[in-house]
């Protein structure tokens, strides 16, 4: 005794083969692969530059290339020197320079002068067990034989019996007329008094 299900799948193939036969064929046809355009990569070459994590542009291989990017040379720029503004000279050549002078009680005085117009004064004035001691600098201008000092900052420090107590005395300007013959330097004050100073 035949199954059912048996009748059921002789009656199918007997459909499909009357199907076959009505379109004039014995089996399923199988199409061609379609052609791919010149220029344009493969399914296979697509997949395969996908699976690499890189894409190729259309008509060129799916290889990566490496392109170097020139980078442009900079030139260091040579800086330009520039050089300090010379100092105006406004002392005479023959009185720039350094000048002293010694008493015969001991006290000394020297004077320095740069050529700029500036000038240092210190003076040691001793008495005994009384000694001054005076620094002052400031600017100094010449107009034909006479010199006129301006005191910016003046220090004076009166020492006795080992004791110094020191002040910073305000001194207004003063003139004095000055003559330079060689390596001496004479100065004569308003009041007539001189002194004498000797280079170096």
């Amino acid at each position: 005794m035949r199954h059912p299900n048996g009748h059921r799948a002789l009656a199918v193939a007997a459909v499909a083969a009357l199907m076959l036969s009505a379109c004039g064929r014995s089996e399923p046809e199988t199409l061609p692969a379609p052609q791919v355009p010149a220029g344009q990569p493969s399914e296979s070459a697509v997949a395969s530059s996908a699976s690499s994590g890189t894409s190729a542009a259309p008509g060129t291989s799916p290889t990566a290339r490496t392109e170097s990017t020139a980078k442009p040379t900079v030139k260091p720029t040579a800086g330009k020197t520039t050089k300090p503004a010379a100092k105006k000279a406004v002392l005479p050549s023959d009185l720039v320079g350094a000048w002293r002078t010694v008493t015969a009680s001991g006290s000394a005085f020297s004077y320095e002068f740069t050529a700029d117009g500036k000038y240092l004064y210190n003076g040691i004035m001793q008495d005994g067990d009384l000694r001054y001691t005076l620094q002052e600098g400031g600017r100094a201008s010449v107009a034909g034989d006479s010199i006129t000092f301006k005191p910016q900052q003046t220090v004076m420090t009166r020492t006795e019996n080992g004791v110094s107590t020191t002040s910073k005395p305000q001194r207004s300007a003063r003139e004095a007329v000055f003559a330079v013959d060689g390596n001496s330097l004479t100065f004569t004050e308003a009041d007539g008094s001189g002194s004498v100073y000797e280079r170096g």
